[in-house]
C-alpha cells in the first residue's frame, strides 16, 4: 500500500512587486499551514519524503508544517512541481524509491486539483468545491511500487481545509 498527500501551498502574500516565485506567505498563510500539520500529525498522516516546489511560499509552507509534525521529515526542492503539467509530476512520483510508503507533493494550483481528480478518478466537485490553499488530500493506491502508480487507481481517503476543521 502507497499513500500519496498532495498539498496546494498556503496563502501568498500579493502585496508586493515580487517575481511570482519569491511570493513569501500572508499572515492567513502563517496561521493555516501550522493548523494542517497539527491535522496531519493528530491522525497519522506523515510523509517519508516531501517533494516540493522550489517557491518561496511552498518552502514557508513546509518549514510550519515541519514544526508542527515534530517528526524528521525530508524533502526534495524539485522544478518540476514548479508550474508543469500534472503528467509531469505523474512521471516524477512514479520514480520514487519503493521504500517510501507515505509521499508529499506540496505544490500549486491548478496542479495539485488536476492531479487529485487524476488518480482519484472523481471530479473536484465530488470532494470540495474548491482546492483552496493550504488544502490537503490523502489517497491510498494498492500497489508496492510507486513506478505501479495509474491514474483513477487512487483511493480518496480525505481532502481537508483549514476550512473544514
Amino acid at each position: 500500500m502507497k499513500r500519496l498527500i498532495l498539498m496546494r501551498h498556503a496563502k501568498s502574500d500579493w502585496d508586493n512587486h515580487l517575481p511570482d516565485i519569491k511570493r513569501p506567505l500572508s499572515s492567513r498563510g502563517e496561521r493555516e499551514a501550522p493548523i494542517m500539520g497539527k491535522f496531519l500529525r493528530s491522525n497519522g498522516v506523515i510523509p517519508e519524503l516531501v517533494i516540493s516546489s522550489p517557491s518561496q511560499r511552498t518552502r514557508e509552507t513546509f518549514g510550519y508544517l515541519k514544526q508542527e509534525i515534530k517528526d524528521r521529515l525530508d524533502v526534495v526542492y524539485d522544478e518540476t512541481i514548479y508550474e508543469n503539467e500534472p503528467q509531469e509530476i505523474v512521471s516524477l512520483v512514479k520514480k520514487t524509491s519503493d521504500t517510501i510508503t507515505t509521499l508529499m507533493i506540496l505544490g500549486h494550483n491548478p496542479s495539485m486539483e488536476e492531479l487529485a481528480q487524476l488518480f482519484s478518478g472523481l471530479s473536484l466537485n465530488k470532494f470540495c468545491d474548491k482546492f483552496s490553499t493550504s488544502s490537503v488530500v490523502l489517497l491510498e493506491f494498492d500497489i508496492e511500487k510507486w513506478s505501479d502508480i495509474d491514474t483513477k487507481k487512487g483511493k480518496l481517503v480525505f481532502y481537508k481545509s483549514p476550512k473544514n476543521l
